[in-house]
């Protein structure tokens, strides 16, 4: 596969740690438990929605990072895109992966 698409698919698996890392962090550090039922109830509606949405770009990236080793030999780049449109689609945030695939992958042009 060539280098630009290989950097590309390394430029949306790097882009997905990052928005898990701020999912995550988010979790972690930003939702204090307080008192209120209300207030609970939401938060822990949030955290669910964070989980989620961690599962699902780390269900659709877990292939990519082996795929990468061996410079994309191999790949099935059909069922990794169904994946990020399911991804996309479920959660309307993460549009952003193909966007970001199709900008480098335009400096081939």
């Amino acid at each position: 596969m060539d280098d630009l698409k290989v950097k590309a698919y390394k430029s949306i698996l790097f882009q997905a740690l990052l928005d898990i890392r701020q999912l995550s962090g988010s979790i972690v550090w930003d939702e204090q438990p307080r008192a209120e039922e209300g207030i609970q109830q939401s938060l822990t509606t949030n955290v669910v929605q964070q989980t989620q949405e961690i599962f699902h770009i780390s269900n659709a990236y877990h292939n990519l990072g082996d795929a990468l080793i061996n410079d994309l030999a191999d790949f099935n780049e059909e069922n990794f895109w169904n994946q990020i449109d399911h991804l996309s689609s479920t959660f309307a945030s993460f549009k952003h992966y193909k966007l970001l695939y199709e900008q480098y992958m335009m400096k081939k042009k």
